[in-house]
């Protein structure tokens, strides 16, 4: 009889380890899983690639008035990360430069040692006139997220009088997020230039602005909300108009 017990325990045992290794196994499969699929996708950072082009197209009459020339824009959005990329209204706006022959002596000059940091570029035997607004709008209308992997290209073309600007350059700004989900942001212009103005929704269905972006202003683009992570995508593209 004792042997018989000794066995009935001893087969107990081996079965309560059998099931405990099981159960083991199964606890790290899930967290493996979760860890993998869920944990890491979540906290993997997500970016927007962003290529833009101008080039010149032509040019033509519209009836009798100044002749016009054609400039095309070719816009290239990629989302190379694991995540899915919740896509913000975006912008694009193209400005146009008058060149002139001051020489800029940079060396000696303390006042445009003082602005350098905030010039965009530097040229010695050209400047640019203050700028004007030639065409601006919605970079990627009708474009809302973007699956990992996914890209998206536009071509716009549109036309400016010949030989009323010497260059022209073009700024385009994609906002993104991994969760939109109560924010919205919304552009408008002043005469600085556009402003991005970022809102969240109250619990009584309202929105209130949590943050505000001039594209003059020195500050980052970039906003930040707990769950949001609001960030954005920007480049610049210049073409000259001479022959």
């Amino acid at each position: 009889m004792a042997n018989s017990r000794e066995r009935s325990l001893g087969e107990q045992v081996n079965t309560w380890v059998q099931i405990s290794a099981i159960i083991a196994a199964a606890l790290w499969a899930i967290y493996t899983f979760v860890y993998k699929e869920i944990t890491v996708p979540k906290s993997a950072p997500i970016n927007v690639t962003l290529n833009l082009k101008l080039k010149k197209v032509g040019a033509g009459n519209i009836k009798d008035k100044k002749p016009l020339a054609g400039i095309e824009m070719n816009v290239l959005a990629k989302n190379p990360s694991s995540l899915k990329i919740h896509i913000f209204p975006s912008i694009y706006v193209v400005y146009g430069y008058k060149i002139t022959d001051t020489l800029n002596e940079f060396l000696n000059n303390p006042t445009l040692k003082k602005s350098f940091q905030k010039e965009f570029f530097w040229s010695k035997h050209s400047a640019e006139e203050p700028w004007s607004i030639v065409t601006f709008g919605n970079l990627l209308e009708g474009t809302i997220d973007l699956k990992p992997g996914e890209e998206v290209t536009r071509t716009l073309v549109f036309y400016v009088p010949v030989g009323e600007y010497d260059c022209l350059r073009a700024h385009a700004i994609i906002p993104n997020a991994k969760d939109r989900r109560g924010i919205k942001l919304e552009w408008y212009f002043s005469h600085k230039g556009p402003i991005a103005t970022v809102l969240r929704k109250k619990a009584d269905g309202s929105y209130e602005a949590i943050a505000r972006r001039e594209e003059k202003e020195e500050e980052s683009w970039e906003y930040r909300d707990e769950r949001c992570e609001l960030q954005q995508a920007d480049t610049m593209s210049m073409i000259s108009l001479w022959k």
